[in-house]
C-alpha cells in the first residue's frame, strides 16, 4: 500500500487481523511523523536516541526505552533524533464482542475518548511496561499461533490500564473544535495534494479567515500550510519514483508540480538531495537487502 496515504485512509494489519507493527529508523520513508490523526490506538516505543512527539498540543519528550501511548483520534506528529522507534497500531474495536457487554463497555470506553490514558511509561516502572514490551518482541517476531498470545496481550494491556489507574487528562491547551478542525483540513489536504491548493480554497473549505487558519495550523502541525503540502507532495513523488518506477518528472508533475526545477529544488530541501541522487540511493539500498536475503 501506498506508504504515504494519509494515515485516515491506511489500513493496518489485515481485516482479520487488523494489527499493525512497524520498525521505524532514519531509512524508513516516514521517519520523520508528521501530522496526522487514526481512529486506530497506537504504542511508540523508543529503541535508542530520542523523539520529540505532539499529542494534539502536548509535548512529551522520549529517550531509550520509553513508551507512549497515541489515543484513537487524537492528533499526532513527532521529531526523531538519531533516533531508532516501533510502532503497533490496534483496532480496539476488534476486541468487541456480540456478547460480552462487560468488555464492550471498557473497550468503548477508550475508543470513544471516554477515558484519556496515561500516556508516558518509564522502564521497569510497573508491570504494564513489562507487558507492553512482550507485545513489541512478539510482534515483531512472529511465530506460529502468534496471533492468539497477541489478542491475549491486548487484553492484558487493558486490564491492566483500568485495575492500575493509569489514567491522566491530555491537558490539551486548546479546543477540541480546533482540534477536529486541523484534523478536517489535513483530511482535504490529502485528498487534494495533485490539485492547485491555495488560500481562497482553504478558507471556503474551513469557513475561516485564511491567516487565522495559519496560525492554529501551525499550532498544532508545527508546520506552514506550504510546508505542510509540499513535504507530502515530495514523500508522494519519493513514493511513485521507487515503487512505481515512475521518471523523475512523471512523479513531480503527477504531484501537484507543474515547474521541473522548482520541484528539484523542493525535493532538495527536504531530503537533502536531488531526485536524481535519491532514486540511485534507494536502487542500491534495494540491491543491499536482496543481496542479504540470497
Amino acid at each position: 500500500m501506498n506508504y504515504i496515504d494519509y494515515i485516515e485512509k491506511r489500513k493496518h494489519g489485515t481485516v482479520a487481523f487488523p494489527i499493525q507493527y512497524y520498525y521505524v529508523d532514519k531509512t524508513h520513508p516516514r521517519y520523520v511523523m508528521n501530522a496526522h490523526w487514526h481512529q486506530e490506538f497506537e504504542i511508540i516505543r523508543v529503541l535508542s536516541g530520542s523523539f520529540t512527539v505532539y499529542l494534539n498540543n502536548s509535548k512529551f519528550n522520549l529517550t531509550q526505552g520509553d513508551i507512549l501511548f497515541v489515543g484513537c483520534g487524537c492528533l499526532h506528529r513527532g521529531q526523531p533524533t538519531d533516533c531508532v522507534y516501533e510502532c503497533i497500531v490496534v483496532d480496539l474495536k476488534m476486541l468487541l464482542t456480540k456478547n460480552d457487554s462487560i468488555t464492550n463497555h471498557y473497550i468503548f470506553q477508550i475508543t470513544d475518548s471516554q477515558v484519556s490514558i496515561k500516556n508516558i511509561f518509564i522502564p521497569k516502572e510497573c508491570e504494564l511496561y513489562k507487558t507492553l514490551t512482550e507485545l513489541f518482541v512478539l510482534m515483531n517476531n512472529p511465530k506460529s499461533y502468534y496471533e492468539l498470545s497477541v489478542y491475549a496481550l491486548i487484553f492484558s494491556v487493558i486490564s491492566q490500564i483500568y485495575s492500575n489507574g493509569y489514567t491522566s487528562s491530555l491537558n490539551c491547551a486548546q479546543s477540541n473544535r480546533q482540534v477536529e478542525l486541523v484534523r478536517f483540513v489535513l483530511d482535504w489536504i490529502n485528498q487534494n495534494l495533485k490539485e492547485e491548493i491555495n488560500s481562497k480554497k482553504l478558507s471556503q473549505i474551513s469557513n475561516l479567515n485564511f491567516n487565522y487558519l495559519c496560525k492554529i495550523f501551525k499550532n498544532f502541525t508545527g508546520q506552514t500550510i506550504t510546508q505542510y503540502v509540499n513535504e507530502q507532495r515530495i514523500e508522494n513523488a519519493c513514493y511513485d519514483i521507487i515503487e512505481k518506477n515512475k521518471t523523475i518528472t512523471e512523479a513531480a508533475f503527477g504531484n501537484g508540480f507543474n515547474d521541473l526545477s522548482y520541484f528539484t529544488k523542493i525535493f532538495k530541501r527536504y531530503k537533502g538531495m536531488s531526485p536524481r541522487e535519491f532514486k540511485s540511493l534507494k536502487k542500491q539500498h534495494k540491491e543491499i537487502i536482496l543481496l542479504r536475503k540470497s
